[in-house]
């Protein structure tokens, strides 16, 4: 009895052995390189659209048939080849910002090949609305667009700015976004009419839109002494503070 059992031990340990053989040679190798497609800036907008050209994954060879391509748009949650394994030309397709969701996403751009290992690259983004006038805009809580001071548009764009005025007169409840020179925050063009942009000095001499121009110290010192006792002067910050959330 013993002979019989120690037969069937080693009939059973073989086995194994050679199911796992079996899959060490069922082992893919992975596509070679990194895949590249371009930038995708940090927050961008509904309407936004981006040429992605994908390459630099490649299999054993850069000789070799060319891989294919995909993009992955986790907007609408889709997949969509940019260029089929083997096909010569460039792997390339428009990404477009279809849905004003408030929230991140990340996109992905992969590389494929039968009987290899894809790869892939992504990128991450916050999806914004620099609306004021909305209550679906990026920037809720705050009193713009629903009776609060007064606008005026910039000629030079068309772009709408709320004011307040005071007994030293108007003065901007919003950060200048004249795309004309400096560059917005995070270098994300959707961020410009949420955050302003950035202006080094002699851009800012010259940025403010016509009839009005930058405070001067005497201006700040005549604003904090326009109000009366106990008297709440609201500027930018004043209007501002302590109620406004972003996206």
């Amino acid at each position: 009895m013993k002979f019989y059992r120690c037969i069937f031990v080693l009939l059973a340990a073989a086995t194994l052995f050679a199911g796992c053989k079996k899959d060490d040679e069922d082992t893919k190798p992975s596509l070679s390189g990194s895949v590249t497609f371009g930038s995708i800036p940090a927050y961008v907008q509904k309407g936004d659209t981006f040429h992605i050209v994908a390459s630099g994954a490649y299999r054993k060879s850069k000789t070799d048939t060319l891989v294919g391509y995909y993009i992955y748009d986790p907007i609408v949650a889709k997949y969509d080849t940019l260029r089929a394994e083997g096909v010569k030309g460039p792997a390339e397709g428009d990404f477009v910002i279809s849905k004003d969701s408030l929230i991140s996403f990340t996109m992905r751009v992969g590389a494929f090949a039968k009987g290899y290992y894809g790869t892939s690259s992504s990128a991450e983004f916050v999806v914004v609305n620099p609306s004021l006038d909305t209550l679906h805009g990026s920037l809720t809580g705050h009193p713009f667009g629903y009776g609060a001071g007064t606008s005026f548009t910039d000629a030079r764009d068309n772009q709408k700015y709320y004011a307040s005025s005071t007994a030293t007169g108007g003065w901007m409840l919003q950060n200048l976004a004249w795309t004309g020179a400096g560059y917005p925050f995070a270098d994300a063009e959707a961020m410009n009419y949420i955050a302003g942009r950035f202006y080094n000095w002699d851009e800012a001499m010259a940025a403010c839109p016509t009839g009005w121009r930058l405070p001067t110290d005497a201006d700040f010192v005549a604003l904090a002494g326009a109000g009366a006792a106990g008297e709440t002067i609201l500027g930018a910050a004043g209007t501002l503070k302590g109620d406004v959330s972003f996206n």
